[in-house]
């Protein structure tokens, strides 16, 4: 018999942000939808996959704009805790992202998203804390 394995779940890790892109949604019921997508180096674990990286979308809200982003959305929420750890406001929604490349974090998972409709909400990887580069 084939045996199951639970996936590997870890509660934190350091990681450097290598890129940040805004791009289709990608899933079918929402081609017209826009979400950023964040790929992490992980520096502390092991990632089992084709690119050895964490991956994280982030949905953008269909009432946000290049300047706004709804109070409460998940880019909101994103943003309050970029902004916890020193990544400054910008008039840019994607330059504040911006900032967070090249730079290392510790990231923790948080729940952002609302339970709705039977579903839990969405917990995603977000940045708690700044850390210096060693070189």
């Amino acid at each position: 018999m084939v045996e199951i394995t639970k996936p590997q779940t870890f509660e934190k890790f350091k990681g450097k942000v290598e890129s940040i892109k805004i791009e289709p949604s990608g899933l079918k019921d929402q081609e017209d939808k826009e979400r950023y997508h964040l790929v992490i180096e992980p520096l502390d674990v092991e990632i089992k996959g084709k690119t050895g990286r964490i991956h994280e979308w982030l949905p953008v809200s269909d009432m946000a704009t290049d300047t706004s982003v709804p109070e409460g959305s998940i880019l909101h929420r994103y943003m309050q805790e970029l902004s916890d750890i020193g990544i400054d406001d910008k008039e840019l929604v994607n330059d504040v992202f911006q900032q967070m490349v090249g730079k290392t974090f510790l990231f923790r998972k948080k729940e952002l998203g609302r339970a709705f409709k039977g579903h839990e909400a969405k917990k995603y990887w977000v940045p708690k804390e700044m850390i210096e580069d060693e070189d």
